[in-house]
């Protein structure tokens, strides 16, 4: 178990929770925080403090001392408050992911730090794809904006365990539809060619964008409940794989938890990071989901903030294009099964897709690409 503690020079400000912390957990400072091989971001510097007799990662907020008063946050399934006391965490028994002061956790730290939001167009950045979703232009080959199969033509992916058929209007149900100025992507059980208990929906930029390195940034709101698995994430181009970059996979069961994950190989082996980062939950409210390819670095941005940063692999070194699906997952799958508490139609709304090239962007293709609509 670790605690990560804002590194503040004020004796004033943290001095009574450094006190408690040492009381309760006997807690001595270490080396800086690391997550699954990334570097976990805050807008500070971190101290990492050890814990044992807590389960999960404890974070404290990277202002702390500008806040209103000291609690430390039980972030349950639903829950994203502060709430209890340091002390009650001591029981192991209770899974603590955040600490603060504030009445929600992510909009305090996000308005306090409002400041350090990234802006691509500031950092030189140039808007190379935007879909504000207004219309939905999709078929199943692409050649009308997304395309709503995988590049080699499946409707499913069997190898990770899921249960959906991608459909779109040319073969059955329609998943799509622009609900309030948002992309609505609804897994919903249906019929279909092969037989899955659910349809829902894929939408792939294979043939219409892709690019070497940049900013890729979605805003959407996500469905919770057991079964349900969303995604955003870029492939390769040239339909080699790995390498694959999952901007975010949220599980149904947990909409408090973003997954961030890289997929390289490494000597002819697949290697899989992935880091697990508590966030507000995503199934009440849209969000903004951000990450920035460079030739060194993947940094990933929640609201504007950086969270999550890793090394890039040496193999990821084509263009990428963009995909965003909600999969229903089947009883061997990551998020499991859907069961009697799942409600359907399930939604995931997407705002919008844009992307951004970088002054390091050196390739970029595909009909929409650089085509961007009227303000």
């Amino acid at each position: 178990m670790k605690l990560l503690l804002t590194k503040k020079q004020s004796a004033d400000c943290l001095s009574p929770l450094l006190v408690s912390l040492a009381l309760i957990a006997g807690a001595v400072a270490v080396a800086p925080a690391a997550a699954a091989n990334g570097q976990l971001l805050t807008s500070a510097p971190m101290t990492k403090l050890s814990a044992p007799e807590m389960p999960s990662p404890v974070k404290v907020a990277s202002n702390l001392c500008g806040w209103a008063s000291e609690t430390f946050v039980k972030r349950g399934p639903t829950d994203g408050l502060c709430a209890g006391r340091l002390a009650s965490a001591a029981n192991g028994t209770e899974p603590w992911t955040w600490a603060c002061r504030g009445a929600n956790t992510t909009a305090g730290f996000q308005a306090a730090n409002s400041s350090r939001r990234f802006d691509p167009v500031a950092a030189g950045y140039k808007l190379v794809f935007d879909d504000e979703f207004d219309i939905f232009n999709g078929n199943a080959e692409g050649t009308n904006g997304w395309q709503t199969q995988y590049a080699y033509h499946s409707r499913t992916l069997p190898k990770t365990g899921e249960i959906e058929y991608y459909s779109d209007a040319s073969v059955g149900v329609n998943p799509f539809s622009i609900r309030d100025g948002a992309l609505d992507i609804a897994a919903v059980p249906c019929t279909n060619p092969l037989t899955l208990p659910y349809c829902s929906g894929v939408i792939t930029s294979y043939k219409t964008f892709y690019v070497k390195y940049g900013y890729f940034e979605t805003r959407a709101q996500l469905p919770a409940g057991q079964g349900l698995w969303a995604g955003f994430w870029l492939v390769n181009e040239n339909r080699m794989w790995p390498p694959e970059i999952d901007i975010f996979e949220f599980l149904g069961h947990t909409p408090t938890i973003m997954y961030s994950s890289i997929h390289d190989k490494i000597n002819e082996e697949v290697v899989g990071k992935t880091t697990p980062i508590t966030v507000a939950d995503s199934s009440v409210a849209f969000h903004i989901y951000g990450m920035d390819w460079q030739p060194s670095s993947i940094t990933y941005y929640y609201d504007g903030q950086p969270v999550l940063s890793y090394a890039t692999p040496s193999d990821m070194t084509n263009p990428m294009y963009i995909i965003a699906n909600l999969a229903v997952g089947g009883p061997n799958s990551w998020p499991g099964a859907p069961n009697t508490s799942t409600g359907f139609p399930a939604h995931m709304y997407i705002d919008y897709i844009r992307a951004y090239a970088s002054p390091d962007s050196t390739e970029m293709g595909g009909s929409l690409a650089g085509v961007i609509p009227s303000p």
